[in-house]
């Protein structure tokens, strides 16, 4: 068994093709479970790993020549993409811009995002690092107004059945339990939240 998450406890398998392996040691450097060594100038797997494979999926990928495939835990030869060349990474000063020109969006406008668009940002957000995988992250996309705005009256309905946890009387029990750095935060953003969010939304704003 290798590290459990809440999608799978067994470990993942990791097949070596001793013909198409050159002995180059990349695999062994990268796998931080030590669950791969070189051998007589070829990979094998370790006697000794640590936990068992996670499906990082890091040795399948730095391989040259596709010697090792690793399969299980949600992770298969499928979910390998090309390494863009170097000269098309981002250098420092790209990424430092981008990052500087970040805002984030408190108003929106009265149009449908592209499904293209959707489609972009969900496969770059693919990319991103994860935890001991397969991590449970899970991205909901409601496409068009109407299905945003049932979710807008779920949630609204779902905040007013909590008005209860912002009311004067319940802050003040409960501040001897969760202390004052959490009493100031529900008192001057949870409660506001809670008050504007399901006010705005009965008079028809989302």
């Amino acid at each position: 068994m290798a590290i459990p998450t809440t999608r799978t406890k067994e470990r993942a398998l990791v097949s070596i093709d001793i013909n198409l392996c050159t002995g180059c040691g990349n695999c062994a450097e990268v796998c931080k479970d030590f669950g791969l060594e070189i051998r007589d100038d070829k990979a094998v797997l370790s006697n000794n790993p640590l936990f068992g494979c996670v499906a990082c999926g890091h040795c399948m990928a730095v391989c040259p020549t596709g010697a090792i495939t690793v399969t299980g835990r949600f992770l298969s030869q499928d979910d390998l993409f090309p390494l863009p060349a170097k000269e098309n990474a981002a250098g420092y000063s790209e990424l430092l811009h981008l990052l500087q020109r970040r805002r984030s969006i408190r108003e929106f406008a009265d149009r449908n995002v592209d499904i293209g668009l959707v489609n972009q940002i969900l496969d770059a957000a693919a990319t991103a690092p994860m935890g001991i995988p397969p991590s449970d992250v899970n991205v909901n996309v409601w496409l068009g107004k109407e299905k945003s705005r049932a979710f807008a009256a779920d949630f609204s309905a779902y905040l007013s059945g909590m008005k209860y946890m912002t009311s004067p009387l319940f802050l003040t029990l409960m501040r001897p339990f969760w202390g004052k750095a959490n009493d100031e935060m529900f008192r001057a953003f949870v409660s506001p939240l809670f008050r504007v969010f399901t006010d705005e939304f009965a008079h028809g704003n989302n």
